[in-house]
């Protein structure tokens, strides 16, 4: 399967005229033994229904005759077309212990269809995405310079939250410093960089008086429990409740007063609230759609 989505990547990049597309190894919300790829197309989307017309016959194609009549095709158009349609391919992915050995997979493979890979390591979907359409910079408002690595995708999350919350009206209170919010990452990816996101955050505050932004608490990384099991945004979406804590002496699941989840690549993310009151113990859940409100009611 991973041989074969390194030529879908490598044909997919030709398609697109040369533009570098996007391959992260992950199985998602699952648990450590899944494993799975998510294809980018170059804008920085989920690759489009044009890219999947191929993808399906490739993935369910039996012999490596019928995979080369599949994508030839696609070869032979490059050749007659522009001169600069030379595939260029970005991969990551995510902490499983079988992810290097299928990334290997991938990168040799579209390597070996003449392709340009870019390896950015460990990173989560985001990132990796972010990586995709910076390096295809036409896609981008102008008011964006590209920047495709993780220090680009650092400075743009961290800058354009910090000074969305600059913008609160008077009245409104910034959220408290002092008060955290607790990350659980679901022992995958995401763990480091909640770190280094919050760290940067820290950094933009102001040194007096305190800052704006809140103190992000990343709990449950790597290898302090399961991937995936009985937390992150997935369990905790489904069971209503919080995710269990593996590794923290000061957070557990019943003194999380706001906390969030991503799942195991970072690319989900739900806010919940415990109510420990003595008029009675209440989980209060934001999924996707409720976030999505309370965006829009801050912008309006």
């Amino acid at each position: 399967v991973m041989v074969r989505v390194g030529i879908l990547a490598a044909v997919r990049s030709i398609q697109k005229g040369g533009e570098a597309v996007g391959v992260m190894v992950t199985a998602s919300h699952n648990d450590e033994s899944y494993n799975g790829v998510k294809v980018a197309d170059p804008d920085g989307g989920m690759m489009g229904p044009d890219g999947e017309a191929l993808a399906v016959p490739l993935a369910n194609t039996e012999s490596a005759k019928d995979v080369m009549a599949l994508i030839q095709p696609h070869l032979n158009s490059n050749n007659e077309g522009t001169a600069n349609n030379k595939a260029v391919v970005h991969i990551g992915r995510d902490t499983r212990s079988h992810s290097p050995a299928l990334t290997k997979l991938v990168i040799e493979t579209a390597q070996a269809m003449g392709a340009t890979v870019i390896d950015h390591g460990i990173v989560t979907t985001p990132q990796l995405h972010h990586a995709v359409a910076h390096a295809n910079s036409q896609y981008l408002p102008l008011l964006i310079p590209p920047r495709p690595n993780l220090v680009g995708y650092y400075d743009l999350v961290c800058h354009s939250y910090h000074s969305l919350l600059l913008t609160l009206p008077e009245g409104m209170k910034p959220p408290s410093p002092s008060l955290p919010l607790v990350v659980d990452c679901a022992c995958g990816v995401g763990y480091a960089h909640v770190q280094e996101v919050n760290k940067r955050l820290q950094e933009l505050s102001p040194a007096a008086g305190g800052g704006v932004c809140r103190t992000l608490m990343a709990v449950n990384g790597p290898g302090n429990g399961p991937l995936n099991t009985n937390c992150g945004s997935e369990y905790v979406q489904k069971s209503i409740c919080a995710p269990e804590i593996y590794k923290s002496s000061d957070v557990t699941a019943n003194n999380i007063s706001y906390g969030a989840s991503l799942d195991g690549d970072a690319d989900r993310i739900v806010f919940f609230k415990n109510d420990t009151s003595d008029d009675g113990n209440s989980f209060c859940l934001l999924d996707g759609d409720k976030i999505a409100v309370l965006i829009c009611d801050f912008l309006q």
